[in-house]
């Protein structure tokens, strides 16, 4: 019985420090992130209680007669803060915004982590995330 008991113990104790160094913390999105076309890198950062996020590199940075791209208010693209407001609850970052600079819209966004290297960019019409795409972002690794 004695035996039973601390194997019981053993492998709890296991499972909860397995879980524990897998666990996800807020700052694990920090950094920077190519994104899914492959065009750009977005640098993730925390300011105050909320995550942004910024265009840090573009592929093509410049239009054909070599001036910075620019949306349609004419703010550069490059160095755009685009994201904002994205708060984590333990399992993922909600009620963020997200602009987009090719449609000149702005969606509700939401983000969660799918492993270390992998990011889950949603933005949608709607609050609840129903109306919208997701794009999967890969950590850039300096």
């Amino acid at each position: 019985m004695m035996k039973q008991v601390t194997f019981w113990l053993s492998l709890i104790t296991i499972v909860l420090i397995i879980n524990g160094a897998t666990a996800q913390s807020a700052s694990d999105i920090e950094g920077f992130w190519l994104t899914d076309d492959g065009e750009s890198h977005v640098h993730i950062y925390r300011e105050g209680n909320t995550y942004r996020g910024k265009i840090a590199w573009l592929k093509n940075p410049n239009d054909d007669q070599g001036r910075p791209i620019t949306d349609d208010r004419g703010d550069e693209i490059l160095g755009m803060e685009f994201m904002k407001g994205f708060k984590y609850d333990g399992d993922e970052y909600t009620d963020g915004r997200v602009y987009d600079p090719e449609s000149g819209k702005t969606y509700y966004g939401s983000m969660r982590l799918d492993g270390a290297n992998t990011l889950k960019l949603r933005g949608s019409l709607d609050k609840s995330g129903w109306l919208g795409r997701t794009e999967t972002w890969t950590r850039v690794k300096k």
